[in-house]
């Protein structure tokens, strides 16, 4: 398994626009049979955050069955959805969405109902 948690960052003012998409991609990732798992978040700002988060930061949490499903997801709903909207989300200097990536390594853990 593949397990990773991914960052971007909505551009202040298209914070109704991004919600949307990123609720729309989530509902398109579902279709992914290799994809496990995939949360989209955004900060509690009413909660306990060290550091303080930022209301505009976006976190993921994917579990992928193995890296050729992973690829999967970044070469199709993925891409699709940050060709579509770049404009929501701070990019880099290249014009692509900004966007920050850990493969994560388990130590122990499990997931309940």
């Amino acid at each position: 398994m593949i397990t990773s948690i991914g960052r971007m960052f909505i551009k202040p003012g298209s914070e109704n626009a991004a919600v949307a998409a990123l609720k729309d991609l989530a509902r398109k990732v579902k279709k992914e049979e290799g994809t496990l798992i995939y949360f989209v978040h955004t900060p509690d700002m009413k909660a306990l955050s060290l550091p303080i988060a930022s209301p505009l930061e976006v976190v993921f949490y994917e579990v992928y069955k193995d890296k050729k499903s992973l690829q999967i997801h970044l070469n199709g709903a993925f891409k699709d959805f940050t060709a579509k909207n770049k404009d929501l989300f701070q990019q880099t200097n290249g014009g692509e969405i900004f966007t920050a990536f850990v493969s994560l390594s388990r130590l122990g853990g499990f997931a309940k109902q």
